[in-house]
């Protein structure tokens, strides 16, 4: 049975490989009025595009759409700098030598953490933070 620490790294190791094949680059918006397009900043490529009409929303400009906002600042390049800086938490916890420390930290960092992934197939109802169990 996977261990709590294995788990986030699986995750972590899951989220880095699809930031990869969705290139690892950043993205910015392009904002016509008309339409606005996600576009990866090294080669350009457009990412996705909407139109005016595709969302059900009278803003100024289609990036100020909350949803497109979030998928540009959550783009490949910010998950490959995350998936580490994540893993080194795992890997400090792990590598207290304090017993009292180490629970206090997992209560608070780990188990929180591990929640990132509460739909996935291997979370266990155990690992819930206390907050919620």
């Amino acid at each position: 049975s996977m261990t709590i620490e294995e788990f986030v790294e699986a995750r972590l190791a899951e989220d880095e490989d699809h930031a990869q094949r969705a290139g690892g680059h950043g993205w910015e918006l392009v904002d016509r009025g008309h339409s606005v397009r996600i576009v990866d900043t090294v080669f350009g490529a457009t990412v996705a595009r909407w139109d005016q009409d595709e969302l059900p929303v009278d803003l100024a400009h289609l990036s100020d759409h909350p949803d497109i906002a979030h998928i540009v600042r959550h783009d490949p390049a910010r998950e490959l700098r995350q998936a580490p800086v994540l893993r080194a938490v795992v890997e400090l916890i792990a590598g207290m030598t304090s017993a009292s420390q180490q629970i206090d930290a997992e209560n608070a960092v780990l188990y929180p953490l591990a929640a990132i992934w509460d739909k996935h197939p291997d979370y266990r109802a155990e690992w819930a933070p206390r907050a919620i169990r």
